[in-house]
């Protein structure tokens, strides 16, 4: 009960800590193996019987030593001291080849499965099956030598034990010659004796069991000392209620030396403003949204919502008023209609049938996709892509967010769909701010942010940014001309 209540209470808290954890963490991929990192049982369980041991060992020597003398306290010591050596050398052996090996197959067998369909549409599957099998092969090699070293280890602790057995019990017939003991202390000295030697043994075993979990510790050691860039600190401002008014001010952002993604941007949206941010691939126009919805810290600058600094606000307060269509959406597994209420699960399935109705997406789930209640798969792969991009956007409707964030929202759908869910106007009260590279969806924005290079370089609306024929007008020419190229490439 005591180990169980131990490892429950330290796993709550450590899923906590990696939840509340910021981009910069959840972006490392060398943590492919955090999630082994959260079964604690053993490593609880080992802390436990090693107290347990130590206690035993302690009484059990002071026993000895009271019968024989100081002179079986050293050769206990001396026991424990090679006994430590020996193990510790094997530890080590075992762990760099057993860290090597497991973490090798994990990665290998966990991407070809998460990413099935691209080793399928890249006839991959044979190649995987080969490169799993390899490394299944090297890690039965590792096996094979491990099991020779701890057979040649285990010797080497039975000569080692017999040997110490024997002098102890050459001291033992010596004080009894002496007349410092009895036959009868004689017997209760093997019984401890045996004690002994059989929790040194156990010590032994546990000891070299710990590399095939050793790896998960690890984990869980980075994923505690980590510290979150963007903390959640519970004494932070509260902020009560949004408007939707969103200024960055002289926001600059870049991962550690590298190149800045951002350079001194500033802007600023009224309540229930729809603006625009298009600019080219990797201008910065994601990395927006990431401070805005606390992923990451500004390296300089300040972001604020309603004049309230994000950064010195509750981070689920801040969150709790955005809602946003990501780019590459991904659902849990489950069902379609826990994943549409995974943002607002006080919403009634009449009202997400509504929702699903504007997006175009109703009829489909209750005819073709098996109804609210049939799976998604894994990351949401029985859906197509446009599925998946129209349960993001009715999700995002349904958490009824006073700010949204639209993030290529529409790069799934054909025209006419995109256009008649515009239509329905989901976000008609809320501030909107949306990335795309299709110009002709921008149209309508009040006013339209071009970024090139991190920096902001034009910010009006769509006349105005045409009549100045400056980045903006190049972007729509180079845009406009596409189709014309693309029917003469047709013939």
């Amino acid at each position: 009960m005591f180990e169980g209540y131990c490892s429950t209470t330290l796993k709550e808290r450590l899923f906590a800590h990696v939840m509340r954890q910021s981009g910069d963490f959840h972006d490392n991929k060398e943590l492919d193996g955090l999630n082994g990192g959260l079964d604690l049982h053993f490593l609880i369980k080992m802390i436990i019987d090693m107290i347990s041991t130590a206690i035993d060992l302690t009484l059990a020597a002071g026993y000895l030593t009271a019968i024989l003398g100081p002179h079986t306290t050293v050769i206990i010591f001396v026991i424990l001291a090679l006994y430590t050596f020996i193990s510790q050398k094997l530890f080590l052996a075992e762990l760099y080849i057993q860290n090597s090996a497991v973490l090798n197959e994990f990665r290998i067998r966990s991407a070809a499965i998460n990413l099935w369909r691209t080793v399928a549409y890249n006839n991959g599957i044979q190649f995987e099956i080969e490169r799993y099998l390899s490394t299944v092969r090297e890690a039965l090699k590792i096996q094979t030598k491990k099991a020779y070293r701890s057979n040649v280890e285990s010797l080497q602790m039975g000569l080692i034990s017999s040997g110490a057995k024997a002098l102890a019990q050459y001291c033992m017939v010596y004080q009894i010659i002496q007349g410092r003991a009895s036959p009868s202390d004689f017997i209760i000295f093997i019984s401890y004796w045996d004690k002994v030697n059989n929790s040194f043994t156990w010590l032994f075993r546990t000891i070299k069991h710990v590399p095939n979990s050793f790896s998960r510790i690890k984990w869980l050691t980075i994923a505690l000392r980590h510290t979150p860039a963007v903390p959640h600190r519970p004494n932070a401002k509260r902020l009560e209620k949004c408007d939707g008014q969103i200024e960055f001010e002289n926001v600059s952002f870049g991962f550690g030396d590298a190149k800045l993604i951002l350079d001194d941007v500033s802007f600023s949206v009224k309540p229930g403003e729809f603006v625009a941010i298009v600019g080219r691939t990797g201008a910065g126009k994601s990395t927006i949204f990431n401070l805005l919805t606390l992923l990451y810290p500004p390296r300089n600058g300040s972001v604020y919502i309603d004049n309230h600094n994000i950064h010195d606000s509750a981070v689920d307060d801040v969150r709790k008023y955005i809602a946003i269509v990501p780019q590459s959406p991904e659902l849990f597994p489950g069902s379609i209609m826990y994943n549409l209420k995974y943002a607002n699960n006080q919403a009634s399935d009449g009202d997400v049938r509504k929702i699903c109705e504007m997006v175009g997406l109703d009829k489909e789930i209750t005819e073709s996709m098996g109804g609210y209640d049939a799976q998604v798969g894994q990351r949401g792969e029985k859906l197509s892509g446009g599925q998946r991009q129209r349960m993001a956007l009715a999700k995002a409707s349904l958490k009824s967010a006073p700010i949204v964030l639209l993030d290529e929202p529409f790069s799934s759908l054909d025209a006419d769909t995109s256009k008649k869910i515009r239509d329905h106007n989901l976000w008609h009260r809320a501030t909107c701010l949306m990335i795309t590279h299709k110009l002709s969806e921008v149209k309508g924005a009040s006013r339209i942010i071009v970024l090139d290079n991190g920096k902001i370089v034009e910010n009006d609306s769509h006349e105005r940014l045409m009549n100045k024929r400056g980045r903006y007008y190049e972007l729509w020419l180079a845009q406009s001309d596409e189709i014309p190229r693309a029917r003469d490439c047709l013939g």
